[in-house]
């Protein structure tokens, strides 16, 4: 028999049926071995896919739960925003009224500055006028013991007073000198009045008469503006008017205006001499 014999022979198998057989065998092992390896795969990808599929739903529930918290967080901080623009606005009302109260203490120690400068004026003003008050005491009590006025003069309260008779009248500066001439001044009205003067001293001359204090008035460059003095050079505080009228009787300071006016004057001792 020529070529291949698929018969058996003596119970074998012949050489072409047993190469188709292994081809078989191995065609079965072959898709076995792909059966295994795609139930592998699958399996596989099942885990995979499970794996992924609970990684992807823990991916999401964390997802959920950081949008909560960022959410949760732009609250807190849009509150937070909120409360520091009140802050803000609080700090900035706060430094105003501190800027404020600032300039009000500032302004308030100047005033108290000022007040304690003047209290410190008025009081050594007031610690003047009371040694004077003293001297003038003791010498009114000397006086008043000594009866030390000059003939002519007439003691008022604590001091000499003459009046000029009505025969003499003379300018305010003229009145001045001579009152210098006789170591004596043009008077003082500290700390009478000028209506106490006149019911006390004046008040008896029958004649309507004008006479001259020692007020007068001057430039002062500090206030830059006219005042009036006393004869001693000390600050007129009074209210009264520069001019006391009664029943046509005058008691008259300096007049600027009328240098050569001629009025009667009052002179004063402010020293007790015997």
């Amino acid at each position: 028999m020529e070529g291949k014999d698929w018969s058996y022979h003596h119970g074998c198998l012949r050489e072409p049926d047993r190469r188709t057989w292994y081809a078989i065998l191995a065609l079965l092992a072959t898709c076995l071995f792909l059966l295994a390896t795609a139930i592998g795969l699958g399996v596989r990808y099942g885990q995979v896919s499970q794996q992924l599929q609970r990684e992807s739903q823990n991916h999401v529930a964390q997802s959920s739960l950081l949008a909560q918290r960022l959410g949760t967080l732009e609250e807190s901080l849009s509150v937070s925003q909120k409360l520091l623009r009140e802050a803000e606005r609080d700090l900035r009302l706060t430094r105003r009224a501190l800027e404020e109260s600032w300039r009000d203490a500032n302004r308030t120690q100047r005033q108290l500055g000022d007040q304690v400068r003047q209290a410190d004026r008025n009081l050594t003003h007031l610690k003047q006028e009371k040694e004077q008050v003293e001297r003038a005491l003791g010498e009114a009590t000397s006086c008043q013991q000594m009866g030390c006025c000059p003939h002519g003069w007439e003691l008022f309260r604590w001091k000499c007073l003459w009046v000029s008779p009505p025969s003499e009248r003379k300018s305010w500066r003229k009145s001045k000198e001579d009152c210098q001439a006789r170591s004596s001044q043009l008077l003082i009205l500290k700390p009478w009045s000028a209506r106490e003067l006149w019911d006390g001293v004046i008040a008896r001359d029958e004649e309507p008469n004008k006479y001259w204090i020692g007020l007068q008035i001057t430039w002062s460059a500090k206030k830059k503006g006219w005042v009036y003095t006393w004869v001693d050079d000390t600050p007129y505080e009074g209210v009264e008017s520069s001019q006391w009228i009664r029943k046509e009787r005058h008691i008259r300071t300096f007049v600027r205006r009328q240098p050569a006016l001629s009025n009667h004057f009052l002179v004063e001792r402010g020293h007790c001499r015997s």
